[in-house]
């Protein structure tokens, strides 16, 4: 009995373990993905196919929930994703292999099914209105839409189902009822810009503000607090107008609840309400980007699709699962049929960087070189080429 209660007081006095971020599934690049609810929803695309998948926030198996096949010849594009809690919408391309000659439809539903089309198939050069962009304004669709092969003539659209134009220009970004852009002054005069926020539904204004620097970025909370980039300055406007100073300009901000996400050279950041800046995640040089629903962090970054609560702590890699979990950074040099890598590790579990670095030329793997070091750490590898030619290097992971 006293064996018993001497290990239950360790357990409790022991120090917590912090989860590592949650591998929902291998992704390649320009794949979407949002939070939608309860639920997240990404894409996944191979050639002409893509498919739409769900799985809940909490854990479980991924559902297909819609398909999409382009034509022959052509290449399916979903990146464009985007979700509140009750609806997703998604702009849905298909291209020649040169990225030319888009066409582009927009579909929504929610993050469990029920996929329609909302903006018919158009096709670049040809059809219009032609939608660029998509957002949701609520649950309502909005999309940017050229109006013009000749000119660059665009305009705001809502589908409520019905096409409507909307009196804003393109460059407003919406958050429920609550419209945010920008206005610029004259060219001829020294720089004046101003951010307004609106309801767009009644037209009430929420908030304006002016500043004589230029505005680089700006989103909108539903409460009404805009944030905002001037210059060299990320700040907080209340509604009314009262504007707070929150910290000097970080890349690509992101409301969080009260916090701010921002990229990192290593990653994500969090600036925190109190002026604090962390580190979140998993360090990475493979950052695509990441999307939060206040309460949650969804992230692509070395080809995986990667979940974690923002109030983690920084983690060395990520949980077991269908991705690697180990990142490496390549640096390759050829000559002749010699080749010399450099490896660096970026971020591994606790036994640092272990796998083989391949060489590959047209394909065909050319070269091998086993590699093992700690992270931050670096190393060189020579490898003899079994044949000439333009070599592309990667780290492959031992499991």
């Amino acid at each position: 009995m006293r064996l018993v209660l001497v290990l239950l007081i360790a357990l409790l006095f022991a120090a917590p373990a912090h989860a590592a971020p949650r591998a929902l599934a291998a992704v390649g690049e320009d794949e979407g993905f949002v939070l939608s609810g309860d639920r997240v929803v990404f894409t996944q695309t191979n050639g002409r196919k893509i498919r739409v998948l769900s799985m809940p926030l909490a854990g479980g198996a991924a559902q297909t929930i819609f398909t999409y096949t382009a034509p022959p010849g052509r290449l399916a594009y979903g990146e464009q994703l985007v979700a509140t809690p009750t609806r997703v919408a998604m702009l849905l391309a298909h291209s020649d292999r040169n990225r030319q000659s888009t066409t582009t439809q927009v579909l929504a539903g929610t993050a469990t099914g029920g996929w329609s089309v909302v903006v018919p198939p158009r096709a670049s050069g040809k059809d219009l209105p032609f939608a660029n962009v998509v957002q949701l304004a609520g649950d309502d669709v909005v999309t940017y839409e050229r109006l013009s092969w000749e000119q660059d003539e665009f305009e705001l659209a809502l589908y409520d189902p019905l096409r409507r134009v909307l009196p804003l220009p393109v460059g407003t970004l919406f958050h429920g009822d609550l419209a945010i852009r920008s206005e610029r002054g004259p060219l001829d005069e020294a720089p004046r810009e101003r951010v307004l926020v609106t309801n767009w539904r009644t037209g009430e204004p929420v908030t304006a503000a002016e500043f004589d620097d230029i505005i680089k970025s700006y989103e909108v909370a539903t409460d009404g607090r805009a944030l905002v980039t001037v210059g060299d300055t990320l700040l907080e406007i209340a509604p009314g107008g009262a504007v707070t100073r929150l910290t000097e300009a970080v890349d690509s901000p992101m409301r969080a609840g009260e916090r701010v996400l921002f990229f990192r050279t290593d990653g994500i950041g969090v600036f925190e309400r109190n002026g604090a800046k962390r580190r979140f995640g998993v360090r990475t040089e493979q950052l695509e980007r990441f999307v939060t629903d206040g309460n949650n962090v969804l992230w692509s970054a070395n080809g995986c699709l990667l979940l974690a609560p923002i109030t983690d702590p920084a983690a060395r890699a990520p949980g077991p699962g269908p991705c690697a979990r180990s990142e490496a950074a390549l640096t390759l040099s050829v000559k002749g049929r010699t080749a010399r890598v450099k490896v660096r590790c970026v971020a591994a579990p606790a036994g640092g960087c272990r796998g083989t670095i391949e060489l590959r030329i047209a394909g065909q793997r050319a070269g091998q070189a086993p590699v093992r070091l700690a992270v931050g750490k670096t190393v060189e590898r020579t490898v003899q080429l079994s044949r000439s030619g333009a070599a592309r290097a990667t780290f492959l992971e031992r499991g």
